[in-house]
Order: C-alpha cells, then sequence, then structure tokens
C-alpha cells in the first residue's frame, strides 16, 4: 500500500509539472520610441534691445522595439548673453545689446537626436547727437541765391558745429519740409562741413529729413565722412534768421532841416526831417568834448553805442523801426553850419546815406556875452543852513530858480544873514556852491556879490544880487520874508513843532539803520542810528536843512514783537537843534520797514 500511495503522490506532482509547463507564457508590452520634431522656425532674430524667445516642438512615435530606458530631452547654449529657462522647456531670454551684431545655437538633444536653432541679435542703433541751436545765415551777405539755405547748427557746448548748405525749390524763401541729399541734389556737400572739438572734417554723402510745424523745425541729419564713418544728428525748433531781410541798394536821402534836441550834457537827439512832420531820430552820445551847446565834430557809430539803441527809422506808414548800422560823421563848418555824412541802416532793411550841410536847430556855437538881463524871482528860501553857511534859493518858477551860498563867521542857524554887502571876491559868497538855473541848466556861476538889508521888526530881507554866467550879467532885487529864517530875536530852546505820522526804516545791517520821519507837512526828520549812536542828523523843516546834535539825544524804539513787518512801533525820542531847538515825540507810530 506505501508504494502504491507513493506512486500517486509522484505521479500527481507529474501531472502538475506538467500542466505548468504546458500553459503559454504572458505577453511582454514594447516600450514606445518617440522622434522630435522641431515645429518653430530654425532661426529666430532679435532687435538690440532683446528679449523673450520659445523654441516649439514634437515628438511622434516610430516604432514598438524593445525596452529601454526613458529618453530626457536637453537645451544647452554656450552664449552667455541667452538665458534658458529652468521652469519652461524651450523658453529663453535674449539680453540687451550694446555691442556689434552677434550670433549663437540652442542646441536640443533627444536619444541620438542632435538639433540646433540659429539665434541671431541685431546691433542697436546709432544714437543721434542732439543740436541746440540752429541760424541761417543771411544769402545776401554770402552771395547765395535766396533759396540757397546756409545753416550753421551747434550742440550746447559748442563742441560740435555744422554748417550745411540746402537748396530749394527756385521759388523758395524759407526752407520747406522735405528730403535734401546729396542724391537729389538739396545738400552741396562742397558748401558744407562739419567741426568737431575745432577739427574740420569733409563728409562724401548725407540725407537731411526736414519737418516743419508753425516756425518749429526738426531735422534728422546723417553724414557720411571719408573715413566711412556715419554721424547722426538732430535738431529740434526755430532756425534764427530763416526770414531773411533783404536789404535794397542804399538810397542818398537829404533831409529837409535837422533838429538837435538837447537830452542832457553830451547828449542830442538829431531829428533828420524827412517833411515837415516825419523824421529819423539818431540818439547820439558825444564821449569827445561833451556840452551842453552841440554834439563835438567827428564820427558816431551804433556799433560803438554813440549812436544807441534808443534811434529809430521813420517807416513809409508813420510808423518807426529799430536800426541794425549807423555811422554819421559831423563837421562843424565856419560860419555856423554843420556838415553831416554817413548812412542808417534799418531792420527792415532800408539803407539810406546821408551828405547835407546847414544850420542844425538847436546846436549852439557861439554864446552871446556881456549883456545884463534882470530876474525877477517870486520867493526865497533857505536850502541848506548850518552856523556859518546858509545857502537860499531865489524860485523864479514853480520849479527852478538861482541858489547863492553866502559864507561869514557871523552867520546863525535859523537866523537872518547879517546886513551888509557879500561877495564872491570877498570869500562870503562860495561859487562853488552857487546855481545859475537851479532845478533847469545847472550852470555855473563865475562871480557874484550881494547887498543884505533886514528889517526885523516887519521880518523881512531885501536882496540886491548880481552875478555872472556865461559872460552875461545877471541882477536881480528881492525883498520879502525868506522861507526858514526865524526873524525873532530868540529862537534858543525853543521847540520844533514836529509830530510825525509814518516812518520808513531801512535796515543796513544788525547795528545800522536809518529812520525818516514825517509829518503831516511833510517836514522830515532823518537819523541814522548806527550802534547806539546817532550820525549826521538833521531836520528838514519848513523849507530848510536843520542839523542836530549828536551828543545830547534820546532815541529809543521797539517793534513791539512784529519783527520786521510793517506796523505801529514805539518810538521815545528827544534830539535837540544844533541852535538849541528841541524835538521831542513818544508813542506808537506806523512804520514801513524795507
Amino acid at each position: 500500500m506505501k508504494n502504491i500511495f507513493r506512486y500517486l503522490m509522484l505521479m500527481l506532482v507529474a501531472a502538475t509539472v506538467a500542466l505548468v509547463s504546458c500553459a503559454p507564457d504572458e505577453p511582454t508590452p514594447d516600450a514606445k520610441e518617440y522622434r522630435f520634431e522641431l515645429t518653430s522656425q530654425p532661426s529666430m532674430q532679435f532687435p538690440a534691445e532683446g528679449g523673450e524667445g520659445l523654441i516649439e516642438w514634437t515628438l511622434n512615435e516610430v516604432t514598438r522595439t524593445k525596452p529601454h530606458p526613458e529618453a530626457e530631452l536637453m537645451f544647452a547654449t554656450q552664449a552667455e548673453w541667452i538665458t534658458l529657462s529652468t521652469e519652461q522647456l524651450g523658453a529663453f531670454v535674449v539680453a540687451p545689446n550694446e555691442g556689434e551684431a552677434r550670433e549663437a545655437v540652442i542646441t536640443i538633444t533627444y536619444v541620438e537626436q542632435v538639433v540646433e536653432v540659429a539665434i541671431s541679435q541685431a546691433a542697436p542703433e546709432a544714437k543721434a547727437t542732439e543740436l541746440h541751436y540752429a541760424q541761417r545765415l543771411s544769402s545776401q551777405d554770402a552771395g547765395l541765391e535766396l533759396n540757397n539755405f546756409a545753416i550753421v547748427f551747434a550742440d550746447e557746448a559748442e563742441s560740435i558745429e555744422l554748417g550745411l548748405l540746402l537748396v530749394g525749390a527756385e521759388e523758395d524763401e524759407v526752407l520747406k519740409a522735405g528730403r535734401y541729399s546729396v542724391e537729389n541734389g538739396g545738400l552741396d556737400i562742397e558748401m558744407s562741413v562739419v567741426a568737431i572739438d575745432g577739427e574740420e572734417y569733409a563728409f562724401v554723402d548725407g540725407d537731411i529729413q526736414v519737418a516743419l510745424s508753425g516756425e518749429e523745425y526738426d531735422f534728422d541729419i546723417a553724414l557720411t565722412l571719408e573715413s566711412g564713418q556715419e554721424l547722426l544728428y538732430t535738431y529740434r525748433g526755430e532756425v534764427e534768421n530763416m526770414v531773411q531781410e533783404i536789404v535794397s541798394e542804399p538810397v542818398a536821402f537829404e533831409p529837409v532841416s535837422v533838429k538837435a534836441e538837447y537830452y542832457m550834457i553830451g547828449n542830442f537827439f538829431l531829428q533828420l526831417y524827412i517833411d515837415g512832420t516825419r523824421y529819423h531820430e539818431l540818439d547820439m552820445l558825444d564821449e569827445i568834448a561833451p556840452n551842453d551847446d552841440f554834439l563835438s565834430a567827428g564820427t558816431y557809430s551804433y556799433a560803438q553805442q554813440t549812436i544807441s539803441s534808443w534811434s529809430t527809422f521813420s517807416t513809409g506808414n508813420d510808423q518807426t523801426c529799430s536800426l541794425t548800422e549807423a555811422e554819421i560823421t559831423l563837421v562843424h563848418n565856419a560860419d555856423n553850419t554843420t556838415t553831416i555824412t554817413g548812412y542808417i541802416k534799418s531792420e527792415q532793411g532800408d539803407h539810406i546815406t546821408i551828405d547835407w550841410t546847414g544850420v542844425v536847430d538847436g546846436f549852439v556855437y557861439e554864446k552871446e556875452t556881456g549883456k545884463t538881463f534882470t530876474v525877477e524871482a517870486l520867493s526865497a528860501k533857505v536850502d541848506y543852513d548850518k552856523a556859518g553857511q546858509k545857502d537860499i534859493l531865489f524860485m523864479v518858477d514853480e520849479f527852478s530858480g538861482h541858489k547863492f551860498s553866502f559864507k561869514s563867521d557871523d552867520i546863525l542857524l535859523g537866523k537872518p544873514l547879517a546886513d551888509g554887502d557879500y561877495s564872491s571876491e570877498a570869500g562870503t559868497i562860495d561859487i562853488a556852491y552857487c546855481v545859475h538855473g537851479y532845478g533847469d541848466v545847472y550852470g555855473d556861476v563865475t562871480s557874484a556879490q550881494a547887498t543884505v538889508v533886514n528889517d526885523l521888526e516887519a521880518g523881512t530881507t531885501t536882496f540886491e544880487l548880481s552875478w555872472v554866467y556865461e559872460g552875461n550879467i545877471y541882477e536881480l532885487s528881492w525883498s520879502g520874508a525868506v522861507a526858514g529864517i526865524n526873524y525873532a530875536e530868540d529862537v534858543v530852546a525853543e521847540p520844533l513843532k514836529f509830530s510825525p505820522v509814518y516812518v520808513e526804516m531801512i535796515k543796513v545791517s544788525s547795528v545800522d539803520r536809518y529812520f525818516y520821519f514825517y509829518d503831516q507837512y511833510e517836514n522830515e526828520l532823518v537819523v541814522n542810528l548806527y550802534n547806539g549812536k546817532i550820525i549826521m542828523p538833521y531836520i528838514n523843516y519848513e523849507g530848510s536843512k536843520i542839523d542836530i546834535d549828536t551828543n545830547d539825544f534820546t532815541f529809543e524804539y521797539s517793534d513791539n514783537g512784529l519783527g520786521k513787518e510793517n506796523g505801529l512801533y514805539t518810538y521815545n525820542v528827544r534830539l535837540v537843534t544844533v541852535d538849541g531847538r528841541t524835538i521831542e515825540f513818544k508813542g506808537n507810530i506806523l512804520t514801513y520797514y524795507n
């Protein structure tokens, strides 16, 4: 039985093995193989500014083969200016180019496939230099036709100067928009030049694009030097003197008359009359021998400013314009006539020449002498007053008169002159301070004498005056009360009635101020307060100037916390005039701070 059981067990095992060995094998799947295919362009171009790029592709299944490891797609480049993305396969960035044009490749590897994509980048465009100034030269002065435009450009530092001769259409008087080049004949390179840092360069080609908006020009200038170097310039703005002034041929002009209007010593307005009302006017300055009577013989020039810019040229429509040039020569003749020769050019292009001889109305060559004139005075007032000197002004009208300076040891401030005779010869009249025509001609007196008689009871003074001015004798008799003189017997210690209503204060420094006090009658008190002292104070009181003692004074003021602002300042002032009269006031006074 044991053998039978063993046999059966062996048979069972054999059957099991047979069954296993006869079962079919499980199928093994094949690994897929792919082929890389580029779908974007095999070459890419980028501008100088750089940018982003993307390489696109597909993987196409081609067959089934035995298994193999999974393949990787790899991108690489040796160009430092190309950066491959680590986040997106195939993306890359091209850096900006500041140099010459450049090329590189991006290599793509897949299994045994190698594909290259060519990358190229352009060089940056040359930058144009900006010019800051443009002026058209005078075609007439340069001997060019009016449609030839000689234009000078310069940069801000004036290290670059560019001169171009552009040729417009025959009818063009101003430069029109368009293209001006060597090719189309609009640029004359033979007459054009560029200077850089003082060194001139000729060029063999050029192209200028001109745009125009109103009077504003846009120039884009490209020039090629003999060396092959290209220069680029731009200019935006107006071109000075683009509208040319056509100066006509000089026209001879003979004035119907000439008048000289006196302005001040050595300065006359010379009026060259066209007819009875219109004239060309030249403001002429005598630097040869300036005087009040006439312009000295010699040559006067607009360029030398002895004919000033205030001069005017009369145009045909009763209007005037300024001058651009003028030169006039004056010759004084023995018969008291003047010969005027020269020329005048106006800013409108007028050009006249002058050759005229005649009497100039307003020129005085010889003055009459030896005559005696009687002068009538309306009033008299003290113009300056101090011990030992008193200046009295005799008014002949509202604004002018004759001034005489009396000097004597017995002259008292504020008091009448002592009775008696005074003269320049005796030294009791100082002709250095005497003025003939005070407020008018301010003439020098060559000698003077006076007799003074006072009537103290009536409060009047009688003057008999005579003086010599320019060789003629002038006589004046006057009697009345002299303003600024107190005819009372004693004025010492009598207070002056002065109550200021406003003050003008000028700060010179932290320790130096000027105060100008004014009362309702426009009497004026002037005090210079310097470092706690008063300097040369005085008061113009009722027409007389009275000096103030600098030793006996009180001068206090406060801005009441206003600082520099205008407002009510508080003052406490006590002053004493040199003749003993007091000036006192205190309280708030409106003060203007400067």
